[in-house]
């Protein structure tokens, strides 16, 4: 989120319309997997992390620079 608006989302990275870029970049383990390549102008952001259908459990949300 950028203030209230919603950037982007994504449940399973290979649903992503970039996924061929994701892969060759970092490819999560498995195909459910969340993954995000976006450019972001500069600013204050924030992640939101939830459970798919209501789920709970333990996330780790990593965020990477790529040149």
């Amino acid at each position: 989120f950028s203030g209230g608006t919603k950037v982007t989302e994504n449940d399973n990275w290979q649903s992503a319309g970039n996924s061929g870029e994701v892969q060759s970049l970092l490819a999560p383990g498995a195909a459910s997997e969340s993954a995000i390549l976006i450019t972001l102008d500069p600013g204050a952001y924030t992640a939101v992390l939830s459970g798919a259908g209501g789920q709970t459990g333990i996330a780790l949300i990593e965020i990477y620079e790529v040149n």
